[in-house]
């Protein structure tokens, strides 16, 4: 989607679109109407016979591992779309495989799963979505099953019975869904290796199950990005656009949408308070919490994210989360400046300043070195 093309190419496919064309023009600039794929012709058949005219009860899981805090924004944004007593959600730690049937996804029209997924190369059927309780530190158990355990990518170990693999979704019923919608790292992968005449996938797995659409990941995805992708397509659906045309027109909103204009469209999103904070302070946060940085400003930085999420109400007090929103304009971009600023800022209010102290404490119990 984001590889170039040339000006000549851009205008094959636009020429009624009066100029200028975009400065970049790629693949999503040129098919105007999205692009749908199918993993064969037989299951595309049998999708393009399935009528689902509505669209009206929503399952969604979110944050199983409780460790993706845009989902904690995405999914309560996406449910607005839908009737409140017609919303099955399953949050974080709730988010089981027991407790996932066929009672439930039947009724569904759209199920949103806002995860972590899982592609194995040498046995597509053990590819996965990863539900809460279904990542343990090593070593691995022992288990007279030698798939159940599988390595993961940070060096924990993934239990495949806690998990929705690509063999049980194959066995799940969702006569109603519409649309399955993966927010999960590499869930549109296929067996690029197999012979067969037909690609084997997550979607190629829900499409058998019965649902008419799925949109899926080619990659690994940003927790952020993907929330505001995710929240924008929605809108488009909600407007009547069709899956296809709804994720391009998103996808172009997202690559073309000015820091002004996203900051009015996050202030007419319909979620509480509480959970734009952890969004704008994310935004600030999230991508340095990948790179690798001193250790003391490390734990700094961790405690502070820990704080937002887990004492949100030390934010809602005398318009701090303003205060915070126009702070975090100011931070320095080196990572060693970074946790310098974050301390400053907790130190205008003595009980925030008290509680970061606490929960670095809490968070590293042995830890010998003043962080201040």
């Amino acid at each position: 989607h984001a590889l170039p093309v040339s000006r000549e190419i851009w205008q094959r496919f636009n020429s009624e679109t009066p100029s200028p064309e975009p400065t970049n023009p790629c693949p999503l600039d040129c098919f105007k109407q999205g692009v749908r794929y199918a993993p064969s012709c037989q299951l595309l058949q049998q999708a393009q016979r399935r009528e689902r005219p509505n669209f009206t009860h929503l399952f969604a899981v979110q944050n199983p591992n409780n460790n993706l805090p845009f989902t904690d924004i995405e999914v309560p944004a996406i449910r607005q779309n839908f009737p409140p007593e017609n919303q099955d959600i399953l949050i974080q730690n709730n988010a089981l495989k027991s407790v996932i049937n066929d009672s439930r996804l039947r009724i569904a029209h759209c199920a949103h799963f806002s995860c972590h997924g899982y592609f194995n190369f040498q046995q597509p059927l053990l590819s996965a979505l990863l539900l809460a309780d279904s990542e343990l530190p090593p070593p691995a158990p022992a288990e007279s099953n030698p798939n159940r355990y599988q390595p993961l990518k940070n060096g924990n170990i993934l239990d495949l019975d806690k998990c929705l693999t690509l063999a049980d979704i194959f066995a799940l019923d969702f006569r109603e869904c519409r649309l399955v919608v993966l927010s999960a790292c590499e869930t549109g992968i296929s067996d690029f290796s197999s012979i067969s005449d037909e690609y084997i996938s997550l979607p190629s797995g829900f499409l058998v199950a019965g649902s008419s659409s799925v949109v899926p990941t080619l990659w690994a995805v940003n927790d952020l990005s993907t929330s505001l992708l995710m929240i924008k397509f929605y809108q488009n659906l909600k407007a009547g656009l069709s899956v296809a045309l709804a994720l391009n027109k998103a996808q172009l909103w997202l690559r073309d949408v000015t820091v002004e204009k996203l900051q009015q469209w996050t202030s007419k999103l319909s979620i509480r308070p509480d959970r734009i904070i952890i969004g704008l302070h994310f935004v600030q946060l999230v991508s340095r919490n990948q790179i690798s940085m001193p250790e003391i400003n490390q734990k700094n930085i961790n405690a502070f994210i820990h704080l937002i999420k887990n004492h949100k109400p030390l934010f809602l007090i005398d318009n701090r989360h303003e205060d915070l929103n126009q702070a975090k304009d100011t931070f320095r971009e080196t990572e060693d400046d970074l946790a310098d600023d974050i301390i400053e800022w907790c130190a205008k209010y003595t009980d925030i300043q008290q509680a970061l102290r606490q929960t670095r404490k809490e968070l590293y119990p042995a830890a010998t070195k003043s962080t201040e």
